[in-house]
């Protein structure tokens, strides 16, 4: 929720700002169903029973997962597993790739794609390979999901460097 600057909002305007977007808010606050009208939402509340939510007490929920699902979860495997941040980066960039491709009818598998080869990028780097790359897969989007809060937001940023800035 901190990259969406959702930090320290309330559980009702969590689920007000999902409205809309959002499938499914998977979460393991126990007491949100009793203290709003989950069901009165356009999306599903699932609520996860776990000792946190780092990946290792997670990764048992995955036997029922879908293909597609299961495919998030072993891409955010690679980001937050073992090795060096940069390498996780490239292997999170081409687990991303492999979940898009996978899966064309889910609109945020390019989404987290496009941000996942932002990502590759070092701090302050200016690589504008990189930036149209991730932008060519955002521009394709953007038409048909304009109300998407990732898309054109990553494609903000994909744009923010000085090589794009006279656009």
């Amino acid at each position: 929720m901190a990259g969406r600057g959702w930090t320290g909002i309330t559980n009702g305007e969590l689920l007000r700002r999902m409205s809309g977007h959002y499938d499914v808010l998977i979460t393991r606050d126990r007491g949100i169903e009793f203290q709003q009208p989950i069901a009165a939402f356009p999306f599903r509340v699932l609520i996860v029973r776990t000792a946190s939510n780092r990946l290792e007490h997670l990764r048992p929920l995955d036997t029922s997962a879908t293909p597609r699902e299961r495919g998030y979860i072993e891409a955010l495997d690679t980001l937050y597993g073992d090795g060096d941040k940069t390498t996780r980066n490239y292997a999170y960039e081409k687990a991303m790739e492999g979940v898009a491709h996978a899966n064309p009818d889910d609109v945020e598998a390019p989404v987290f794609w496009a941000l996942s080869i932002l990502g590759t990028r070092a701090r302050n780097e200016t690589d504008p390979r990189t930036a149209i790359e991730a932008a060519a897969i955002l521009e394709e989007l953007f038409p048909t999901h304009q109300d998407h809060p990732g898309v054109l937001h990553y494609l903000i940023h994909a744009y923010d460097d000085p090589i794009h800035a006279p656009l």
